[in-house]
This record gives structure tokens, C-alpha cells and sequence, in this order.
């Protein structure tokens, strides 16, 4: 029994500490990276953007912005209008 009670208390500081991992997520890059990597590069795009205007296929978290910005689009807008529409690089 008394080893019970022993696993039992360990696994609670496990719980813990996993909880407050999770609960600091955002300012802790590695976990953000290792639980939500789209969600991060997407951060890094936003970042990027907000920075220098510009955010170029290439770049980091470009995928994601576009795929959020097509699915939202696709759900405005007759398909016509969306199959007319494409992302090209300026450069």
C-alpha cells in the first residue's frame, strides 16, 4: 500500500508540472514548437509580417497564413471568385 501512495504522489507532481507547462505555453517558445508547430509558425509569420509588411512564400508561417486566409475566404465568397484568386511572389 505504501508504494501505492508513493506512485500516486509522484504522478501528481508529474500532473502538475505538466499542467503548468501547459498553462505557460506562450511564453515558453520550445513547448509552443513541440505541442503546436503550425499554431508557432504561423506566430513567426504573424511576427514577420507585423514587422516588414511583406511576407513572401518562402518565408516561415507563410502556408498557414494563406491556408487560414483561403479557408476563410472560400466561406465569404462565391467558389468563382475564389478560383479566380492565386498567390504570387513580387520579388
Amino acid at each position: 500500500m505504501k508504494k501505492l501512495g508513493i506512485l500516486i504522489f509522484f504522478a501528481g507532481i508529474l500532473l502538475s508540472i505538466c499542467a503548468f507547462v501547459a498553462d505557460k505555453v506562450d511564453h515558453i517558445p520550445f513547448v509552443l514548437r513541440l505541442l503546436a508547430p503550425a499554431y508557432a509558425r504561423a506566430r513567426a509569420g504573424i511576427a514577420k509580417l507585423d514587422s516588414s509588411k511583406t511576407l513572401l512564400p518562402s518565408d516561415e508561417g507563410f502556408a498557414e497564413i494563406s491556408r487560414l486566409f483561403f479557408d476563410v475566404a472560400a466561406h465569404e465568397n462565391p467558389p468563382e471568385l475564389i478560383a479566380s484568386v492565386s498567390v504570387k511572389s513580387n520579388t
